[in-house]
């Protein structure tokens, strides 16, 4: 097992630990953010292994997972951070059946179906361009309730940045609060992760 794989499950455990805390486990989880630095980058395999470990331990639908390469964290020595949100406790997940195409990331899938627990819902993607991307996170959603509301679509992508980020993301998710990050994905990998989280059009 890598450093790397190791530093994860020590992550993991401490996510845990804050879902214990709040009523919830980790059945509850609905969307993990991964950001890699560089080193643990090159650790793909053997981090996301851990995390579908920790994962299986749940049972029930595994969340939607978006993976990052960035260019380091805050925190000196630190290599990996995992985002988390979890639905209501013990409410059951509904996954949309988007196709699943295959990724360049690894194990990776390049579209994830969306994932509802209650009145969240989460999704992420990735894809060669801006626009392809979006119709993947759009075709997930189809197969939920969707979004209504405040919702938060980040969208990472590799320089240069595609243009006019915002007007693309609200011509496909009307009313989306839109962030947008830079990601070091090795050259070959898809150049553009979106990830989003909101409230169901039917709550």
């Amino acid at each position: 097992m890598s450093s790397f794989a190791e530093e994860a499950e020590q992550t993991l455990v401490s996510i845990e630990a804050v879902l214990k805390k709040s009523g919830r486990s980790i059945a509850d989880i609905v969307s993990l953010g991964v950001f890699l630095g560089p080193p643990a980058a090159a650790a793909y395999a053997e981090v996301r292994a851990a995390i579908d470990r920790f994962i299986q331990r749940g049972g029930g639908q595994p969340p939607a997972i978006a993976c990052v390469g960035i260019e380091g964290l805050v925190w000196e020595g630190m290599s990996i951070e995992i985002d988390t949100v979890a639905g209501p406790a013990g409410a059951p997940h509904r996954a949309s059946q988007a196709a699943v195409a295959p990724s360049a990331l690894g194990p990776l899938p390049r579209s994830a179906p969306a994932i509802q627990a209650g009145s969240i819902v989460t999704a992420t993607a990735t894809g060669d361009d801006l626009g392809s991307a979006l119709a993947l996170i759009r075709k997930s959603l189809d197969g939920v309730d969707g979004v209504r509301g405040s919702h938060l679509v980040t969208v990472w992508a590799t320089r240069p940045w595609p243009q006019d980020i915002e007007t693309a993301v609200h011509k496909v998710l009307p009313g989306a609060t839109v962030s947008v990050g830079h990601m070091v994905n090795p050259a070959g990998t898809p150049a553009v992760t979106i990830e989003l989280v909101g409230n169901s059009a039917a709550a």
